[in-house]
């Protein structure tokens, strides 16, 4: 009985892949998250801060990871720009603003709308047109 012999480098007899071998191309991708609420300042002039984090493989980024600090103010700017730059695509809401003084740095409140943003970003990042958007990329990537 004649048998081929397996190498380190093949599989199944007549397999020529590699299993230490990349994955050919990566479809494109461009993931955010929104962490890390934090209160920056005191008294009338307080705000939360939030930890923006992109991953991508996109080559109009700069690189696959940029973390960048984003306060709510900064998400309004997103969505303006969006609503006036792509008349007739839908952009998706904003959590509210909280005008209840005694509400706006709760822990449930911070949370929801951390939750809230992190939604918002990801539609925005998940649509094919608005992806393309230098806006997008200025947000994700621009420091502070």
């Amino acid at each position: 009985m004649i048998t081929t012999p397996r190498s380190p480098t093949t599989g199944a007899v007549g397999d020529m892949q590699s299993p230490r071998s990349p994955p050919s191309s990566q479809p494109p991708f461009l993931s955010v998250s929104v962490t890390d609420p934090a209160k920056m300042g005191n008294g009338v002039q307080a705000y939360i801060s939030y930890k923006v984090i992109t991953k991508t493989n996109l080559p109009e980024y700069q690189g696959s990871e940029k973390i960048v600090i984003r306060r709510y103010t900064d998400f309004v700017w997103l969505r303006d720009r969006l609503f006036e730059k792509y008349k007739g695509v839908f952009i998706p809401p904003l959590p509210e603003k909280s005008t209840v003084e005694k509400f706006r740095f709760s822990a449930e409140f911070i949370e929801m709308r951390r939750q809230a943003l992190d939604t918002f970003v990801n539609r925005i990042a998940l649509h094919h047109e608005l992806q393309q958007s230098e806006d997008l990329r200025t947000f994700l990537q621009a420091d502070e």
